[in-house]
């Protein structure tokens, strides 16, 4: 975002520069910036493309729904030592 904000100044700065007819002033500027251009251009050139890695488990919804129904079919009881419930499915 920073170049981004750099640009728009220098944008800003060159258009109130022609408007009030200082033309050589833009060739003062010129070396500064196309110095800047290559260091932007180089950094272009520089930049890798991010490594995305994906990974999966095979069978991993099967797993979930074979859960999902154990689930289904368990049945906790609260009970005290001693006194057995069970459950009716």
């Amino acid at each position: 975002m920073k170049k981004q904000t750099e640009l728009s100044k220098h944008n800003k700065d060159f258009e109130q520069t022609v408007s009030n007819g200082e033309h050589a002033q833009i060739f003062d500027e010129k070396k500064r910036l196309l110095v800047q251009l290559n260091q932007l251009m180089n950094e272009l050139i520089n930049l890798k493309v991010p490594i995305k890695t994906t990974y999966w488990i095979d069978g991993l919804d099967s797993f979930q729904a074979k859960v999902d129904k154990v689930l289904k079919k368990v049945c906790f009881i609260e009970q005290k030592p001693g006194n057995y419930q069970y459950c009716d499915l």
